[in-house]
């Protein structure tokens, strides 16, 4: 199915998530909401000089939930992913539907 601009707007708006460290702000993408898992790149959670931050907050429209950082890559260079979990997102939030094809290989740091 193809969408407009505008419907792939609103069906998918609340699927993106503002996610904020003391370092700063970043985007993120829920992808399995059961679960709260909600995808980002290493660098909104990262912290100055090395590692990560544990947990940060979430917003999804004017809602603002916990996540604790799952795992994140070691090397923003190379894998500039995070994997963060969630709770108490709002009844409204939505997940993007991911198709992904082949696989996904690179080291993540566990926290």
């Amino acid at each position: 199915m193809k969408y407009t601009a505008r419907q792939l707007f609103d069906k998918e708006r609340y699927s993106v998530c503002k996610v904020s460290t003391a370092g700063g702000t970043g985007t993120g993408y829920i992808v399995n909401l059961d679960d709260g898992i909600i995808i980002t790149n290493a660098h909104v959670i990262g912290r100055q000089g090395g590692g990560a931050y544990e947990s940060c907050t979430v917003e999804v429209g004017s809602s603002s939930s916990l996540a604790a950082v799952l795992a994140y890559g070691q090397s923003v260079s190379s894998t500039d992913f995070a994997i963060l979990r969630a709770w108490n997102l709002p009844s409204y939030a939505t997940e993007v539907k991911l198709q992904l094809r082949g696989v996904v290989n690179f080291p993540l740091a566990r926290h």
